[in-house]
């Protein structure tokens, strides 16, 4: 009798081992975010038996590349992770398929029209991805040192200023630091003077708008700020540093204020008492006047998409509506500190309670959100190489109009030959 319930238990085991679909899901995320959606992963595999997930993270720099070059090779993932901004792109190129075809009015009622829009692209109004939170850019600071939160970007210099000190620590102690090259980052400063990264013209097509007033201003604003907070020009009191640096300095009490966004709650070590704040007034500073507004960033859906390579519709889609369900928002905001998409999640006290995310939601209500089209796809390379190059000027330059202007047409220009040669055939 034994041997027989033995081996009707051992069928039942052969029988779930080979009859599972393996469902492979890419993502870029780390830190908390990556336990979060290690442990969305781990629920979903315990509550079904016939498909099963199997995470792989890649960088988030190297993400593009990779699913460009082995999915037609008929490899890399199923599923995988990642904002709105080459949907047009991948669509165009079969890097995703359409899921139009397998979502119901229930799932579609339960995320906010604008974020299920960030992924509607092309002739037929089709949908490519599930959106699984949204992120913003916001000013983060330290509370032990800060008790009132500036108004306007003068008050910011002026509080920066006195706490900067390059001679402080291996990376300097600095009032103020963001990724400055960054081009994402730097669309804050161009929206919030009134501009726009493009103009769209006929039908679905979409003309770059690198040379423009706005562009320039924004970049003699940062240009003359950068100067004001570290007028020695001392390395380790820059106000540009990248992300690793970043998180270092704020982590280690150096860093007064940064720019950045809700994955970056993920990195901040528990031991620093940190809060955000809405983007200060963009008033005058010497030399140059402000727009009387505040920076507006780009409003980023992050998603999941199906790439053309998945194996099993149906077993994927099971992962997508899982992943973006009530319960993973739940996780995902809890542990990653993300704001779910899905409306749902903000029934758990824990989500809807939690003063940051509101915070957060409230800015997203002014941020732009972030183009899909294959334009924006192209904007990238030439954007930042033109940003860093004007980064290197110096704010009192006699010439500095002349030269601002010089830069980003020749990438203006570069930008309009990737699109023509591109998109145009």
């Amino acid at each position: 009798m034994k041997r027989i319930l033995f081996l009707i238990l051992f069928l039942l085991l052969m029988y779930n081992t080979f009859c599972q679909v393996k469902v492979n899901l890419w993502h870029a995320y780390r830190g908390d975010e990556k336990k979060a959606i290690e442990q969305v992963a781990n629920t979903f595999n315990i509550t079904y038996f016939d498909v099963q997930v199997s995470l792989l993270p890649v960088p988030f720099d190297a993400m593009n590349d990779k699913l460009r070059t082995m999915i037609p090779l008929g490899k890399g993932p199923d599923l995988f992770i990642f904002a709105q901004d080459f949907t047009g792109e991948w669509a165009n190129n079969n890097i995703i398929v359409p899921i139009d075809s397998m979502i119901s009015k229930e799932l579609v009622s339960q995320f906010p029209k604008y974020l299920l829009m960030a992924y509607v692209y092309g002739d037929n109004d089709n949908l490519w991805a599930l959106p699984m939170s949204f992120k913003n850019l916001i000013l983060f600071y330290n509370k032990d040192y800060i008790s009132k939160i500036p108004n306007t970007w003068s008050e910011l210099i002026e509080l920066a200023k006195k706490f900067n000190d390059p001679k402080s620590g291996p990376y300097g102690r600095r009032g103020f630091v963001y990724d400055m090259g960054n081009f994402y980052y730097h669309t804050m400063w161009i929206q919030g003077f009134g501009g726009k990264i493009f103009e769209k013209k006929k039908g679905t097509e979409y003309f770059p708008l690198l040379e423009s007033e706005p562009v320039y201003t924004s970049i003699k604003y940062v240009l003359r700020l950068k100067k004001l907070i570290n007028p020695s020009g001392d390395p380790k009191g820059e106000v540009g540093a990248d992300g690793a640096t970043v998180t270092e300095l704020f982590n280690s009490g150096n860093a007064l204020f940064v720019v950045n966004g809700q994955w970056f709650r993920a990195e901040i070590s528990p031991k620093i008492n940190y809060g955000v704040a809405p983007f200060p007034i963009i008033d005058d500073l010497p030399g140059i006047k402000g727009s009387g507004r505040r920076a507006i960033p780009f409003l980023t859906v992050e998603g999941i998409f199906m790439s053309s390579n998945v194996k099993n519709k149906q077993a994927a889609f099971k992962v997508m509506e899982f992943i973006t369900s009530p319960q993973a928002g739940r996780i995902f905001a809890k542990i990653g500190k993300q704001t779910p998409a899905n409306i749902g999640a903000y029934q758990y006290s824990e989500v809807k309670n939690d003063p940051i995310s509101q915070i957060f939601i409230e800015a997203a209500k002014e941020a732009i959100p972030m183009p899909n089209v294959p334009e924006m796809a192209l904007t990238w390379s030439p954007a930042t190489s033109a940003l860093v190059e004007s980064l290197g000027l110096d704010a009192d330059d006699p010439q500095l109009d002349s030269k601002i202007k010089s830069i980003w047409k020749k990438r203006q220009n570069e930008l309009l030959n990737l699109i023509k040669t591109s998109l145009r055939k």
